[in-house]
């Protein structure tokens, strides 16, 4: 990925916005800590992809049934009543529509993977496409790591365990071991995440631009619940990009041509094939058909207040940290109480780690450095957008919950899981525990994921379909 270069492109001079947000001191990479990092979480979703049964992930055989018919056919499936895939009834409320309607590139991927996968049906091509799953939350932990570098370079501590701390997560480690669209998505969203931080970090060259669009225009190929990072895209666009008006354009047209070529065929296709650029309104048609008893929480009459009121938040909380299967085999209360008590420790680290640097030099210092491009203006606000970004993905998809009744899933937000993570560590690591003991908590923040980790793949997944 060429926009990983620590420097700014210094093969032609230097432009007006090419003005590097200089650390105080240059990030050093352990890379033996990172290799030891990604094997470890390579082995870990390897595991839970082998030891995962088929359609004991989240509507996995409609994922694969479109992945297969790519690989059996060498195209795209034709979405229509009349076409290759449209969808089938359980009953007047209840229906599976096909996946064929929406943008997914990662089906694309899991079909050349299944095409070089030595062996035979059923089970070669399966796993060759779980493995997509796999790899692609692998990267994700790799941006995790790289994301934290680039924020806190002087704290490498906090970056392999954002990292470690995302593969730990059970819902994480469920979405590697099978096939579907979220593991696609959190990766190509953390990639973009990553490129807009070091182009507002470097300095926006035309490379960086470029790359930008590229992993812009996969975002657009992927679950739209990415697409929350197109706005967050153009607010940094406008944070970060310096210089005449001339120059700043023509970084935008630059990613926003590379992010059209890349992703814009497949809008064309769907318009043309459904009348409907993006898919989703096809898909609601197809609901509207097949279940024509479902009904929303909106239109039973319910505000979204009522649905915050009620068992929302906690199912979304459930569905964010481990809930298996189809959905149907979740931990017993007492885990998710201390998940909570986990979340909560985290957030109360980072009430007390910015409330510090508010009252301290640390505001004033930045919000003058802030004039001349300093790195320490740059850390502070990249993290209060990362949190808001965060924040945003929450509140879509209960706004979803409400207005679908499709979303009210916790995975959902993983698009967001690199600042979730970070965050997390940030909090653990700014809690007022003093230098001996502060480590520690980080260690043991840790280790209950593990733990956790394996509680969910050994006493209840394969109890659940195994004994």
């Amino acid at each position: 990925m060429g926009a990983n270069s620590a420097h700014p492109n210094t093969a032609h001079p230097p432009e007006p916005g090419d003005a590097a947000l200089t650390p105080p001191t240059a990030p050093v990479h352990d890379f033996r800590a990172l290799a030891l990092l990604l094997g470890a979480a390579l082995a870990l979703l390897l595991l839970w992809t082998t030891v995962v049964p088929f359609d004991k992930g989240p509507d996995e055989a409609e994922h694969y049934r479109v992945a297969h018919f790519i690989y059996t056919n060498g195209r795209l499936p034709v979405f229509a009543p009349d076409g290759d895939m449209y969808g089938y009834v359980v009953n007047r409320e209840e229906a599976f529509i096909s996946y064929a309607s929406v943008p997914g590139f990662n089906y694309v991927l899991a079909a050349l993977a299944m095409r070089i996968a030595p062996g035979g049906e059923p089970y070669a091509p399966l796993y060759a496409a779980r493995l997509v799953s796999a790899l692609c939350v692998l990267i994700t932990v790799y941006l995790a790591y790289r994301t934290g570098r680039l924020l806190v370079p002087d704290r490498p501590n906090v970056a392999l365990g954002a990292a470690l701390l995302l593969v730990l997560i059970p819902q994480v480690s469920l979405t590697g071991a099978y096939v579907n669209q979220d593991a696609y998505t959190m990766a190509v969203s953390s990639w973009s995440l990553y490129l807009l931080l070091a182009g507002w970090r470097h300095g926006w060259t035309f490379s960086r631009a470029a790359w930008l669009g590229l992993a812009l225009g996969l975002v657009l190929l992927g679950r739209l619940n990415g697409y929350v990072i197109l706005p967050f895209a153009l607010l940094v666009a406008g944070l970060s990009l310096r210089g005449s008006v001339g120059y700043a354009l023509a970084r935008l047209f630059t990613a926003g041509g590379v992010a059209a070529a890349v992703s814009g065929w497949w809008f064309v296709r769907s318009y043309l094939q459904t009348g409907d650029p993006i898919g989703i309104q096809a898909n609601l048609t197809a609901w509207r058909a097949l279940a024509p008893l479902r009904t929303t929480p909106r239109e039973d009459g319910l505000s979204l207040l009522d649905v915050l009121r009620g068992d929302t938040p906690y199912l979304v909380f459930r569905t964010f940290w481990g809930a298996f299967g189809q959905l149907e085999v979740y931990f017993l209360w007492p885990y998710y109480a201390l998940l909570g008590a986990f979340s909560l420790t985290a957030a109360l680290g980072l009430a007390w780690g910015g409330g510090r640097w508010l009252i301290g030099a640390g505001r004033s210092r930045a919000v003058a450095q802030w004039r001349q491009r300093r790195f320490e203006a740059f850390q502070p606000a990249a993290l209060v957008l990362l949190g808001l970004l965060a924040l945003g993905m929450t509140a879509l998809v209960f706004w979803q919950s409400w207005a679908t009744s499709f979303a009210t899933q916790g995975r959902y937000l993983f698009p967001a899981i690199v600042p979730i993570a970070l965050l997390i560590m940030l909090g653990f690591a700014a809690l007022p525990l003093g230098k001996t003991l502060r480590p520690l908590a980080q260690g043991a923040a840790l280790a209950f994921l593990f733990v956790l980790n394996l509680i969910g793949l050994f006493a209840y997944t394969v109890p659940a379909y195994y004994l």
